[in-house]
């Protein structure tokens, strides 16, 4: 018996997911979200356009709130965006960010 996933299998599993391994995807994207960006404030995709996460009052962002903010990337986000967007349009906020008292801001080099 096989512990490890072929590549054939993970292949499979990406271009041609099931229900469980969809909601699997997710699950592992909802905590490298919820864990960079609670740390850090930057997943690997933010640092490298310069931006990161920040709480709305200016201070860096933790665990808890990074975690309601990436339920809304992971599970919901067509959703979020658009409802975002329509209910905070001079914000430019999802709503998920709205929710979870966060900002996304451009962040300078030395």
């Amino acid at each position: 018996m096989d512990y490890f996933p072929s590549m054939k299998s993970i292949a499979l599993t990406l271009f041609y997911p099931t229900r469980e391994s969809l909601a699997a995807i997710r699950f592992i994207f909802f905590l490298y979200w919820t864990i960079l960006e609670g740390s850090v404030g930057q997943s690997i995709g933010k640092m490298v356009i310069k931006i990161k996460v920040m709480q709305l009052d200016g201070r860096p962002t933790n665990l808890v709130y990074a975690a309601i903010e990436s339920l809304g990337k992971a599970f919901l986000l067509p959703l979020d965006c658009l409802i975002g967007w329509i209910l905070y349009p001079d914000r430019r906020q999802r709503l998920f960010n709205y929710i979870s008292e966060t900002m996304i801001v451009k962040t300078f080099s030395r």
